[in-house]
């Protein structure tokens, strides 16, 4: 089983896959905020990060946490370009700032403060998310 994940924000996008539990190379490229670059070309980095990553195979599963992807329509229309891409592939996308928030905690009520090339407040309390 192969299983991407991969952090798209303004200024770089990173992918790190694991194959059976074995971390493969990460793979760098450009940034890839749905806003700034479209989605077609967030989509081509975003996709050649996760084929960098996953030394080309078809991963099994990927979740892309991505700058402009708490907009349900750019998530929606980055999420049919990878899938045209990677069709037996499972993929979910989100915004980078669940992604940053889970990675801290988990689960439970969290508060995150994004400062960098973009910023954001970002919390879940309560089954609620707030921005």
């Amino acid at each position: 089983m192969i299983a991407v994940g991969v952090d798209a924000g303004g200024s770089s996008t990173v992918a790190v896959a694991m194959r059976d539990g074995e971390l493969l190379r990460p793979t760098t490229g450009p940034g890839a905020n749905l806003g700034v670059t479209g989605i077609e070309r967030a989509a081509v980095t975003i996709g050649d990060a996760i084929s960098g990553a996953s030394e080309s195979a078809t991963p099994d599963a990927v979740v892309v946490g991505v700058a402009g992807g708490g907009a349900e329509s750019m998530a929606s229309a980055l999420l049919t370009a990878l899938t045209a891409r990677f069709p037996q592939t499972r993929i979910e996308v989100t915004d980078d700032a669940h992604v940053a928030l889970r990675a801290g905690v988990p689960a439970g009520d969290a508060v995150a403060l994004i400062a960098g090339t973009g910023s954001i407040a970002y919390a879940e309390i309560g089954g609620n998310v707030y921005r």
